[in-house]
Parts: C-alpha cells; sequence; structure tokens
C-alpha cells in the first residue's frame, strides 16, 4: 500500500475534483471519479451515493485485477469495472470518470465523427468512439468492451443513450477534460442549426505527449474552476499554482 499521506491527499483532490463536477452540473446524483494509487495495482474511488453527500474518509480503495473494495466503508459503484478495465488497457491514465452529462450524452447519439471544431473540442484529437450499449457496465466483459471502444489513445468515450467515460494523466487532468467534452458539446449543438463543424488547426492536437503534459500540470483551467465555486481560497491556489515559464506558448 502506498504512502497513507499520500492516499489521504488524493481523497482529498477526488472530492475537489466531484465538487466542481458537481458544480458544473456535470456530475448529477450518479457519477463516480477514480485515481490509480502510485506504485500499486490499486484505484481510489467515491462510493455508491451522491458524491455530493460523500466526505473524503467514504472513499475507497479497490484492486485493479478484481475489482473488489480492499479498503473503505463502500459500497463502490455497480460500475466499478468501468475504471478496472480502463485502467487495465490503458496504463498512460492515471483517473476515470463516468458521468451522464447533458449535452455529451445527447451528442453521443448523433452517430457522427468527432471534429476537433474549437480549443475544447481539440482535447479530444485523436476521436471520440460510441460504446454501443445503454447497459450499466456492472461486469467485468461490458467493462472491457468499454474500454476497447475507448481505443488505445483516445481520453473519452460516449456510451449512447447513457453518458461518457473520460480519462486522464490525473485527477485534476480528468475533470478538466470532463468539462471541456461537456462544453465542446454545447458549442457543437448550438452550432449544427448553423453549419457543419470543421476542425481548427491546433498545434497542440498534432503533439499528443506535450497536450497531455498540459493537461496533467493545467495551472490555468483547474485553479479557475476552484476558485470559481469556492472550494479553495485564492490562497491556497496560488501557493500550489506553477505557472509555464514566460515565453512558453502554452
Amino acid at each position: 500500500m502506498a504512502d497513507k499521506a499520500l492516499i489521504q491527499e488524493m481523497k482529498e483532490r477526488i472530492m475537489d475534483g466531484l465538487t466542481v463536477l458537481i458544480k458544473e452540473d456535470i456530475l448529477y446524483g450518479a457519477g463516480h471519479l477514480s485515481a490509480r494509487i502510485p506504485g500499486t495495482n490499486t484505484f481510489l474511488i467515491n462510493p455508491r451515493y451522491p458524491g455530493n453527500v460523500a466526505m473524503v474518509e467514504d472513499i475507497s480503495v479497490v484492486d485493479i485485477a478484481t475489482g473488489k473494495r480492499i479498503d473503505g466503508p463502500g459500497p463502490i459503484p455497480s460500475e466499478t469495472h468501468i475504471h478496472t478495465e480502463i485502467y487495465k488497457a490503458r496504463p498512460d491514465l492515471e483517473s476515470v470518470t463516468h458521468c451522464h452529462p447533458r449535452y455529451a450524452s445527447i451528442v453521443g447519439l448523433l452517430d457522427r465523427p468527432w471534429v476537433p471544431f474549437n480549443l475544447d473540442a481539440s482535447n479530444f484529437s485523436d476521436g471520440i468512439n460510441v460504446y454501443p450499449e445503454s447497459h450499466l457496465v456492472d461486469d467485468i466483459e461490458r467493462g472491457r468492451k468499454l474500454a476497447q471502444s475507448l481505443g488505445p489513445t483516445a481520453l473519452a468515450v460516449f456510451q449512447k443513450g447513457h453518458g461518457i467515460a473520460v480519462g486522464g494523466p490525473s485527477i485534476e487532468g480528468t475533470v478538466v477534460l470532463t468539462t471541456h467534452l461537456e462544453y465542446a458539446c454545447r458549442d457543437l449543438l448550438s452550432l449544427l442549426p448553423i453549419r457543419e463543424p470543421v476542425a481548427i488547426n491546433d498545434e497542440l492536437a498534432g503533439d499528443p505527449g506535450r497536450r497531455l503534459n498540459r493537461i496533467k500540470n493545467d495551472y490555468r483551467a483547474y485553479p479557475f474552476l476552484l476558485q470559481k465555486h469556492g472550494i479553495r481560497s485564492r490562497e491556497e491556489i496560488r501557493a500550489k499554482n506553477k505557472p509555464a515559464p514566460e515565453g512558453r506558448k502554452n
């Protein structure tokens, strides 16, 4: 098991992330956010009740291989296999969320290729596939099929008639990606009655390593969300924030 202080810090970061998603009207009564525990084959996940009711001490430790709770009070979500199977298939992802945001859930029904038509959408320049079932992902086989739909490099997958799953290189990065996906889907639905979306020329879209590094160490979008919703004070945020060096483009 990893260092207790590290696990405690990660639990607090998960709670912050859940609060951001709730405040942004992206995560409703059902939904979950998880994070790998470094150096182990385990992850942390919030319990099977509303995220705005959960507390830090409610977050459980789950074994990736089996999907079984090995520490914490539980109960863990019935769709915990979304997380176990994505972690098995994608060692590059450190955090996963599953939720049912309004606009992304609608876009997942359109059966159209994803176009990185604005900056939010360009975070998903590897495309977004559609997992064709609306059934709960409540066993290993469904979880495995969902992970296959996500693919080897993409950061999100639509669950048709159900919701989304998003993976990122950090807890904060996953939360930011989830918010950006919902913003992009909202904008897409506003654009479609006017014209077809056209891909923009975003240099980060062609540099996955640089893009993921920016997402992992976000010093703008996530601090903004923390302060916007009163989750952390300006002083707390400024003490930990590490902006890019002057002169760097992003």
